[in-house]
């Protein structure tokens, strides 16, 4: 991704912050209130009253360059709007007032806006005129400006990032004419449209309405891919039991592990107890398994010792070596001493290579408790891999450089370590050069 089209996706949120407050959507398009007039914007079921006054006032009172007077008359001149784009515009009132030009303008204009504004990387507000354009475009005339939008990407990063936009207005909008026009794409083998992007962008609209919408719609995604990808974005959605429950179905549709470590990482994440029941009385075959270690990502940090447990217990004889060496790998760097007290709890393992495995996860988060445990690693060669472990996290800590040759100091085969540190750097240098 090229440095100048990063900024377009921090604009894209700080317009749905401006136009949250300047402008209410009721479905027909863009509509912006005057001065001095309280707005009720309905946004997920709460209502707020805001003012531009009280916008300014806490802005600091005004904008913050000299105001620059908007030709209305003749605004549709597209020359018009290569002369405003040299312009600095800055503050709610003159976006505002840009917006309102954007909502009465044509397509022609539109376009004009989209391929001549010249923004710099650090121009926001330009940023926010340029998206507002390609959402009204899409408003006026959805599947022209998706075509526009989409035109000649490979020479205009930026537009990729207007199209997505553009593309979830008119699936907030009219979702099923926004499907239509994605299926269609993705039956015309000379599109240029990324059909995995664009179904993302699709359903992360339609989860926003509702799981329910989102759901129906997903019955007409034939593509295993395009599918998955859909699944994703209701996935990141769901919220209730009930949502959970449906979702399930659709879930049991797949045979995708990608789908099922999503869905099960996000429920045990929303909902651990219910996730855990679930898998307790209803997981079976490859699914379970799935769900296993989906559950125990999330588990692992939220209660590490009794996740630990519930893991290695639903583990067979011939796995259960391997499943405490997955519990050391996710727990070892959030709390050293406490994986090293279970490891040593086990039975039926390699105790000595877990307790090594659990110090060598642990040095970067723990180098001061691993470095009072190396006397108790035997083989000399595992000792010296895990002082230069111990070396590396002193490295990260506060005191660093400090930290680190202090320890080197206080080590009887320090002169091992600088050794291998040595080698490293020469193998770099080499690499590098």
């Amino acid at each position: 991704m090229k440095k100048r089209y990063i900024p377009l996706w921090l604009a894209s949120l700080c317009l749905a912050f401006f136009l949250g407050m300047l402008f209410k959507n009721d479905g027909t398009g863009l509509h912006i209130y005057p001065n001095n007039t309280e707005v009720s914007l309905e946004q997920q079921k709460h209502e707020r009253a805001i003012s531009q006054d009280d916008i300014r006032e806490k802005n600091g009172g005004g904008d913050s360059t000299q105001h620059v007077e908007i030709d209305k008359e003749s605004v549709q001149d597209p020359k018009q709007w290569q002369r405003l784009s040299s312009q600095q515009l800055r503050g709610t009132e003159q976006l505002s007032e840009m917006i309102a030009l954007i909502v009465d303008a044509d397509t022609r204009t539109l376009k004009s806006i989209i391929d001549n504004w010249k923004m710099e990387d650090s121009d926001l507000i330009g940023q926010m005129i340029v998206f507002a354009a390609a959402v009204r475009f899409s408003e006026i005339d959805p599947e022209s400006a998706l075509e526009y939008l989409n035109r000649g990407q490979e020479d205009d990063g930026y537009k990729y990032f207007l199209s997505v936009s553009a593309l979830e207005s008119w699936a907030a909008r009219e979702p099923d004419a926004a499907i239509d026009w994605y299926l269609a794409q993705t039956e015309n083998e000379e599109s240029e449209v990324n059909s995995s992007h664009y179904v993302t962008r699709i359903f992360a609209s339609l989860s926003q309405i509702g799981v329910d919408k989102a759901l129906d719609a997903l019955v007409r995604i034939t593509s295993e891919d395009d599918r998955a990808s859909a699944i994703f974005q209701i996935t990141q959605s769901l919220n209730s039991p009930d949502d959970f429950e449906q979702m399930l179905y659709v879930i049991n549709s797949q045979n995708n592990t990608s789908v099922d470590h999503t869905f099960f990482a996000h429920w045990a994440n929303k909902d651990l107890t219910a996730a855990l029941d679930w898998y307790a009385l209803s997981a079976e075959g490859e699914r379970k398994q799935n769900a296993r270690s989906a559950i125990f990502n999330t588990y692992i940090y939220t209660n590490p010792e009794q996740a630990a447990v519930w893991y290695v217990d639903g583990a067979s004889a011939e796995n259960y070596e391997s499943a405490v060496n997955e519990v050391v790998q996710r727990w070892a760097g959030q709390d050293t001493e406490a994986t090293l007290l279970w490891v040593k709890e086990q039975s039926g393992i390699n105790t000595d290579e877990a307790v090594f495995r659990t110090l060598e996860q642990g040095a970067f988060h723990s180098p001061d408790f691993v470095e009072q445990q190396l006397s108790t690693i035997a083989n000399q060669e595992k000792k010296e891999k895990l002082a230069l472990h111990v070396y590396r996290g002193y490295l990260m800590s506060t005191e660093g450089d400090i930290s680190a040759q202090k320890f080197l100091e206080r080590l009887p085969y320090s002169d091992a370590i600088e050794k291998r540190l040595a080698e490293e750097e020469n193998y770099i240098d080499d690499f590098c050069y």
